[in-house]
């Protein structure tokens, strides 16, 4: 019976652990690609270059780990994957219009329409992820 004990509190601790990792890393994520957003916006607006986007970019993104984020949730709170899939759709749409401005096939109100209303369905997708994510860890803890 101890050893039942010490062994479901040694599961809660580890599932605290990567709970607050991935909590840190996909708040990170989530910073990025909100970031990523809103310089697509001022891409669109004139207000940013091509080559100072791409340089705040390519030092921002080194520090996403991205696979670690799905990792902990495949392994650890499969629960949440919808939140994160949900979330990461709302990122590729807006990704997806401003490739489709970039091509010639969407005006630029339409993609900065399309930006703004995916940043926001994300915004929210990312708070509903944490909420799920601390309930657990609070029904766990």
């Amino acid at each position: 019976m101890q050893l039942d004990y010490e062994l479901k509190k040694d599961k809660r601790k580890i599932l605290y652990e990567k709970g607050e990792e991935l909590i840190y890393l996909y708040i990170k994520w989530a910073k990025y690609v909100s970031m990523f957003q809103t310089q697509n916006i001022q891409l669109l607006k004139g207000d940013l270059t091509e080559s100072v986007a791409l340089k705040v970019r390519s030092e921002t993104s080194e520090n996403i780990d991205h696979d670690r984020v799905l990792a902990l949730i495949h392994a650890y709170f499969p629960e949440i994957k919808v939140q994160f899939d949900v979330a990461d759709k709302y990122r590729s749409e807006a990704v997806m219009a401003y490739f489709a401005f970039k091509a010639g096939s969407k005006s630029k109100s339409d993609t900065l329409d399309a930006i703004h209303e995916n940043a926001d369905l994300f915004d929210r997708e990312v708070k509903v992820f944490n909420e799920k994510l601390s309930e657990i860890l609070k029904v766990n803890n």
